[in-house]
């Protein structure tokens, strides 16, 4: 196969294109709303349950994202769901100082992650299990270690954490 012939197979078409930018923006919201519960945790300025519906709509607009791709019906939002209320449960756990309920919250959330990056493997022809995988634990790893710089008034390793 030449070389011109690979690279019109890798292109990607508009419409591919606008669901990735689409599905980065949606990430992003998913970063910054749980940065918001953070915050409004520890500070009690702002309303978490607010912030937890907004979190929960997320799912919702990814299989909108998906449904305008193709028209096909996949629904994200169980494996979302659950992965956004076990973010939120180890949140409160750490931020309320009930380390048994913070490791447990961790061991489900690696379960939660294991599950979904399967999950995700199989629709995705470009992505495996352990790309996935590795997605989710960095996301999980940086969320703790977002919150412990919060907790602990270390406000320039939280933004750099936020930041990378």
């Amino acid at each position: 196969m030449s070389c011109k012939s690979l690279q019109l197979q890798q292109q990607l078409t508009y419409a591919q294109a606008n669901m990735i930018n689409e599905f980065r923006a949606l990430l992003s919201e998913l970063v910054y709303l749980f940065r918001f519960y953070i915050m409004a945790s520890i500070t009690g300025i702002g309303g978490t349950q607010d912030t937890v519906n907004e979190l929960l709509k997320l799912p919702l607009r990814g299989n909108e994202i998906i449904r305008s791709i193709d028209g096909d019906y996949m629904d994200f939002t169980p494996i979302t769901e659950t992965y956004i209320i076990g973010l939120k449960n180890l949140i409160d756990a750490m931020l309320y100082g009930d380390h048994e309920k913070a490791d447990e919250s961790i061991r489900r959330l690696y379960e939660i992650a294991d599950q979904n990056a399967s999950y995700l493997a199989q629709l995705n022809p470009y992505w495996d299990d352990e790309k996935w995988r590795d997605l989710f634990y960095v996301f999980n790893r940086d969320l703790v270690a977002e919150v412990m710089a919060i907790q602990s008034d270390d406000y320039i390793r939280a933004l750099d954490i936020f930041d990378s």
